[in-house]
């Protein structure tokens, strides 16, 4: 009986998305409970974030409050993640589509905030997806893949391929400068990526997010769960990168500087749980800022005044209005406070229950 009761809830559980449009919503956590996978802001008030069973949602007050929105995806096990916009308006998403043991990656674009999303292109499976303008954008794909777009996505080519590397993260300062990173892996391109060439990397750590602020300085993030996390830093445009952290058992996922001095990483600890960390000095010292022992973080998004977000499992979302001394969580969540299971609900009334 046990098991069938198992199977039933499993059931129910896989049918959420039909039920949602027919009456059912998410009442804790609150707007929604599936894993965030990436979060993206424009401005102050506007943002978004996507993630498992292809969830959006968008705010407009700065992640005070969150609506749904609607990306037609293959079938309900489609995540989204790595969100970009250059606008309010203009915007795309990278859908993940497990199909048996193949998995490979839908790109979605919207030119009016969200409302509507439309299926431009298939390719394996996305790592990194940004856009430096409204045609130009850049994918790392699981087939050891690096790809552009000059059409706003509708069509994509390879611009690097081997066999042997496998790569995770990109980021362009402009149409024509940029890096990719990977499994101790560092390749910069200064035409666009028309042709890439190795830097030296110290390490030989998996890299996981690449962020620079100008032409001349920038930091990786890496590990992998059971794995030291390291971060690595660079002031000659990656001609030298030098080991600032190496840290305790966890990977640094999403890396963020406001300015030389300033920046913020996501580390996660031994697979279990997301910590924020901070640094006053260009990355020389990192204070945890965040580190609740609730759930794993993914990402992390600022806007141009301080103001960020970061996601994470369960539907987590975070916020900080003063540059991240403090972060404070933005929905109704009590899921991992409780160390209980439950098991059933039962209402007397429409209020009581």
């Amino acid at each position: 009986m046990k098991n069938l009761s198992l199977l039933f809830i499993a059931f129910l559980f896989l049918q959420f998305t039909t039920l949602a449009q027919e009456g059912w919503f998410w009442q804790n956590p609150s707007p929604q409970g599936h894993n965030l996978e990436s979060v993206y802001f424009i401005n102050e008030l506007t943002g978004w974030a996507a993630g498992g069973y292809g969830t959006i949602i968008k705010t407009t007050d700065g992640g005070e409050t969150w609506c749904d929105q609607h990306c037609e995806v293959v079938d309900d096990w489609s995540g989204l993640g790595f969100l970009h916009f250059i606008d309010d308006d203009v915007g795309w998403v990278a859908e993940k589509v497990v199909e048996s043991s193949f998995v490979y990656s839908r790109i979605h674009k919207t030119t009016n905030g969200g409302d509507d999303w439309i299926f431009q292109a298939s390719m394996y499976e996305t790592r990194a997806l940004q856009f430096v303008d409204y045609d130009t954008g850049y994918a790392i794909g699981s087939a050891y893949e690096i790809l552009k777009t000059t059409n706003g996505g509708d069509s994509w080519e390879s611009q690097f391929y081997s066999d042997t590397l496998d790569l995770y993260s990109c980021f362009f300062i402009n149409n024509s400068l940029g890096w990719a990173i990977g499994s101790s892996i560092i390749l910069k391109t200064t035409n666009g990526g028309t042709d890439w060439f190795f830097q030296d990397c110290p390490v030989k750590n998996q890299l996981n997010s690449v962020y620079f602020i100008n032409d001349s300085t920038g930091w990786i993030g890496g590990g992998y769960y059971y794995d030291n996390g390291v971060i690595l830093k660079t002031t000659d445009g990656g001609e030298n990168w030098i080991v600032q952290v190496i840290g305790d058992w966890g990977s640094y996922e999403s890396i963020y500087f406001i300015n030389e001095n300033i920046g913020f990483s996501i580390n996660n600890v031994r697979n279990e749980y997301g910590q924020i960390a901070k640094t006053t000095d260009g990355g020389l010292n990192w204070e945890i800022k965040y580190s609740e022992h609730i759930a794993y973080l993914n990402c992390i998004s600022f806007t141009n005044n301080g103001i960020a977000c970061a996601v994470g499992d369960d539907g987590m979302i975070l916020k900080t209005t003063d540059e991240g001394e403090e972060w404070v969580p933005q929905l109704k969540y009590f899921k991992n406070y409780l160390d209980v299971n439950l098991q059933s609900v039962y209402f007397v009334n429409n209020e009581l229950g």
